[in-house]
């Protein structure tokens, strides 16, 4: 057994040492550490190829199979064709009617399409978005001949603005509201605006004072009045009713009391007020002390004809002419004090004396000045 085993060794030792002796020495089996660290290093000195997600293109064995349909629309000219037929009315985007190449949207990833916005088939985007394919100048035009049979003609007085003021001095304004919602209704589509120049209304000053401050009372303080002095136009708002048309109808009949009511003259208008601000010449010491002085006067009812006594009384009702809270617009609300905590002194509600505005006008006191010098001097000579 021992012979035989030194024998079966001495003949793998020959077969191995044959397999080394081999001539070609390239085409060796067994690796070695120091073969399989130059392929390594050869592996590294190779650059691999930089793929990014979505922008690199990448072969794959599917194929797609995907026919386009285009329309005969699409295929031929329609430069002489009607478009306002092909397109009548307001509709869905159509890939297979609209004659253009139209692109909306993005691409996700940057190998598609040739990184372009997809094209118009099948494309919901262009789906989502209103058109204006049924707005085109042709279709406006066939509309404005369809309507022309319904309308009148402008009269031919009203060529400027002035003539339009003169004949209709009511001004509406309305407002309306389109949203992309189930509902149709829009709760700022019930405001009604009325503007009105107080000219044209007829009033004299006493009326209209008297309608601006019942306009201020009843309307400013609810937010539907507004005075403009500029322009003297008086403008009333409502939004309480749930309808435009209520709103208007309401606003006239607003309009129509404060005129009716303003044109009503009572008794106790003319009564003191007790406020020596309130200047009329009929009832004041003014005139009562001009008919004193010109005492000498054969015939009382001429001294108010008189030059002098009529510059007097100009320059008086210029002076205490003052401008109230209603005749200077925009009426604005005052504002809200603050409250002082620890404040011992009463605040002053009740002002003894209120300054007289048109007395601090130079051009008053002028006037004045003069009326009284020719007051002394003319009205006595003529008196006498």
């Amino acid at each position: 057994m021992i012979l035989r085993s030194l024998v079966l060794r001495s003949v793998v030792q020959r077969s191995l040492i044959f397999r080394f002796s081999s001539t070609d020495v390239g085409e060796t089996v067994l690796p070695t550490s120091s073969n399989a660290a130059l392929e390594i290093s050869k592996e590294k000195k190779k650059i691999k190829k930089l793929v990014i997600p979505g922008l690199s293109a990448v072969q794959s064995n599917q194929v797609e199979i995907y026919q386009q349909k285009f329309s005969e629309l699409h295929e031929r000219k329609v430069e002489n064709d009607d478009w306002s037929n092909v397109w009548p009315c307001e509709n869905f985007f159509s890939p297979y009617m609209f004659p253009a190449p139209i692109r909306q949207g993005h691409s996700k990833n940057l190998v598609e399409n040739g990184g372009l916005p997809p094209a118009k088939y099948a494309n919901a985007e262009l789906l989502k978005i209103p058109n204006f394919l049924h707005l085109t100048p042709r279709h406006v035009e066939k509309h404005c001949h369809a309507l022309k049979k319904l309308l009148t003609k402008w009269p031919s007085g009203l060529k400027t603005n002035a003539d339009v003021n003169l004949h209709y001095p009511v001004e509406v304004i309305t407002q309306s509201f389109t949203n992309s919602s189930p509902s149709i209704r829009d709760s700022r589509a019930r405001r009604v605006t009325i503007r009105v120049q107080l000219k044209s209304l007829g009033l004299d000053e006493r009326a209209k004072i008297k309608l601006l401050r019942m306009a201020k009372v009843y309307g400013f303080e609810r937010g539907m009045a507004q005075y403009y002095s500029a322009e003297d136009v008086l403008e009333l708002s409502s939004d309480r009713c749930p309808v435009s048309t209520q709103n208007y109808d309401y606003l006239t009949y607003v309009l129509s009391v404060l005129t009716m009511e303003s044109k009503k003259h009572e008794a106790w208008e003319d009564e003191e007020t007790g406020s020596y601000l309130d200047f009329k010449w009929e009832r004041s010491q003014q005139r009562k002390r001009i008919q004193d002085l010109l005492s000498g006067e054969t015939d009382p009812s001429k001294v108010e004809e008189l030059p002098a006594v009529k510059a007097y009384r100009a320059a008086l009702e210029a002076m205490f002419k003052t401008p109230t809270e209603e005749n200077t617009g925009p009426w604005k609300k005052p504002k809200k004090q603050p409250k002082i905590r620890h404040y011992h002194w009463p605040e002053i509600k009740d002002v003894i004396f209120e300054p007289v505005v048109g007395a601090d006008v130079p051009e008053n006191l002028e006037a004045y000045a003069e009326a009284v010098k020719r007051l002394y001097t003319e009205g006595k000579s003529s008196s006498v």
